[in-house]
Order: C-alpha cells, then sequence, then structure tokens
C-alpha cells in the first residue's frame, strides 16, 4: 500500500505511514476477526463509513486494490480506530487482537525515541508520557474487564446455553493457546470439575442415557450424538452447577 511501511506482522500486519502514524487495513482487520465471509461491504458500511464516530480523512481513508485482477475498496484507519472495532465484533479473536494492538503501540513507543539525545528534562517528560500511556491501556484492559463480567453474569435465553458454553470455551482455549491448551482439554477439565462439584459421574450418565435412547427406539446417530452435555442439560441442578463453572472459567482468564 502507497506510503505504508509494516512495522509489526503477528496476528494481522500494522502498518506505519510517512507521518508515523500506526494503521491497519480494514480487510485485514476482518479476515483477522474470522467475520463472516462475503459480508465484508456490508460490515464497512456499518462499522466504517456510516459510524459517527469516527470521520473519513482524519480516522480513515479509502483505497482502491487489485486483487487477483479486480479492484477492490479497502480502508486504511488508525489503530485507535482498530482496536475499537474489534471489540465490538465479539468474536473469539477480538480480545487477541485488541491485546495485539496495544503492546505494538506500547513497543513503537519505546522504539520511537532516542532518549539518549534528549535533555533531561524531555527525557522526564517523555517518561511521564509513556506512564500515561501504560496508565491509560491498564485503564481500557479494566473496562473490557468489567464488560466481560457484566456479560458473563447476564442470564441467557434458554435456547442459547449450548452455544454460550461452547463459544465460552472456545475463547478460553485461544487465549490459553500459547499455553498448549486446546477447545477439548477445557471441556475435559470443566466435566472434571463438575464432577467433584456436583458428585456426579458423567461418564455412567452418559451410558445410562444411550442406554435409554436406545431402549426408546432412537437412531443410531442420536445415541452416537448424545453427549456429557446432554446428561448435563437434562438435570436442572447439575446445569446451574456447570454454568456457574463456566462463569468462573470466563471471569478467570477473559477478563
Amino acid at each position: 500500500m502507497n506510503n505504508l511501511s509494516i512495522i509489526e506482522n503477528g496476528l494481522i500486519p500494522v502498518y506505519k505511514s510517512d507521518k508515523g502514524t500506526q494503521a491497519v487495513s480494514a480487510r485485514e482487520l476482518y479476515k483477522g476477526l474470522e467475520l463472516a465471509v462475503g459480508q465484508f461491504s456490508r460490515w464497512a458500511n456499518v462499522n466504517i463509513t456510516e459510524n459517527e464516530f469516527f470521520s473519513e480523512d482524519v480516522d480513515f481513508y479509502r483505497v482502491r486494490l487489485d486483487v487477483e485482477g479486480n479492484e477492490v475498496e479497502d480502508f486504511i484507519m488508525k489503530l485507535d480506530m482498530a482496536k475499537h472495532l474489534a471489540m465490538l465484533a465479539r468474536t473469539e479473536k477480538a480480545h487477541l487482537l485488541r491485546d495485539y494492538f496495544i503492546k505494538v503501540e506500547e513497543k513503537f513507543k519505546q522504539h520511537s525515541i532516542d532518549y539518549s539525545k534528549l535533555s533531561p528534562e524531555l527525557q522526564m517528560v517523555s517518561h511521564l508520557l509513556m506512564a500515561s500511556a501504560k496508565l491509560e491501556a491498564k485503564v481500557e484492559r479494566l473496562e473490557t474487564a468489567t464488560q466481560t463480567i457484566k456479560d458473563t453474569m447476564a442470564e441467557l435465553p434458554k435456547d442459547q446455553w449450548r452455544k454460550w458454553v461452547n463459544s465460552s470455551l472456545g475463547e478460553i482455549g485461544i487465549k490459553l493457546g500459547n499455553k498448549g491448551q486446546n477447545h477439548e482439554d477445557l471441556r475435559s477439565d470443566s466435566y472434571k470439575l463438575l464432577e467433584e462439584k456436583a458428585g456426579a459421574d458423567l461418564s455412567t450418565r452418559l451410558r445410562n442415557g444411550k442406554k435409554r435412547l436406545e431402549d426408546a427406539g432412537a437412531t443410531k446417530t442420536a445415541q452416537k450424538d448424545y453427549c456429557k452435555l446432554d446428561c448435563i442439560e437434562e438435570e436442572k441442578r447439575i446445569k446451574e452447577i456447570y454454568t456457574g463453572i463456566i462463569k468462573e472459567l470466563r471471569i478467570k482468564h477473559l477478563a
């Protein structure tokens, strides 16, 4: 992209303009957030061009790109705007991308100044500014944590419970990915916690549930698909205890 150079190429590329501004491609952000394929234009209209909080040529500008022989529109946005849109997306990658952007900002600030060439007075001012930026980042993280806790404790529609459990385990798995703990590891650990807290043997419940389906004449597919989450959802007390476990895990790892 014209007048842009890559300064970080982690989760998605972060660029620097010839004026020193850090920026992100809207299309690359959209892809990094793992949003719906083929819906970029609609997302861009709602979140960029029609967003009353950001202004064209101030917070973002339009560019035309050649993609496999086709000309498409993209938007180059400042990093602050990218952080905002990442959090609005609320996908599993949203928190990771936002933290990534904050780290890039902090790294860029540290390396953009040669402190040895500054006067003692300016060095002191620079350190104060850096401290202020770090404080701002901490405030943002606190706000994010508060919102995560609010979302976690909010009452869920009954038909969204299973989706909420699976998406929660997925989010936590991504957050802990660098520790080698994947989605299924977390699910197994959460079941162990449930067995300890509720005194429930999920393996026995699973076998009994499959036997009930067999006796009732259920299809082989239905019997095969029956899982421990079905066992949990069937009994109110067990379900309530497991819901509490998932909430504790969300607050511990995502807040």
